[in-house]
């Protein structure tokens, strides 16, 4: 979203224009968005209450999402085809990708992989860091430098055998 308000200043013919609005336009045009704030407020109160799980909240926030478009009469059978069609698609990549991941990782535990990195990585002649915040600083560029926004057991695995080098 920086990127394109800086973009916009700089250049805002790409934000076009919808020249000025009265207060009246404002307010329909905000009124028309309550159909999103319901989705929203139900998908987000599901999660954060503890009433569904985020996949149980994402069935319900389509369904709803559905509703909403029949009650605008914005559905079609063609077009129903289309995202189911398109959910197919998307949930059979997600399998293969996940297909692929365990035969990756299945490979790799068989050739010992993981267990020789830890090997090599404890047999360096470096010494163990001595002092709290060099350990911490080196937790922090690992993290950083291994995607700190990842899954945090992925993250820790690849992190562990360095924190544990230093004497974490």
């Amino acid at each position: 979203m920086l990127y394109i308000g800086i973009r916009v200043v700089f250049q805002p013919h790409l934000a076009g224009s919808v020249g000025k609005l009265t207060m009246k336009e404002t307010i329909s045009r905000v009124a028309g968005m309550w159909p999103i704030v319901v989705i929203m407020g139900i998908v987000l109160d599901g999660i954060y209450t503890g009433i569904m799980t985020p996949t149980e909240t994402a069935g319900v926030g389509a369904v709803v999402a559905l509703i909403f478009a029949l009650g605008y009469r914005r559905v079609s059978w063609s077009m129903l085809k289309v995202a189911l069609s398109n959910s197919v698609k998307t949930s059979s990549f997600i399998l293969a990708i996940m297909f692929s991941a365990q035969i990756l990782s299945a490979t790799l535990a068989m050739l010992r992989v993981p267990s020789d990195i830890v090997a090599m990585v404890t047999s360096l002649p470096v010494p163990p860091a001595s002092n709290p915040s060099g350990h911490l600083r080196h937790i922090f560029v690992s993290r950083v430098l291994h995607g700190w926004h990842i899954n945090d057991g992925i993250n820790a695995a690849v992190c562990l055998p360095g924190y544990h080098y230093v004497g974490v």
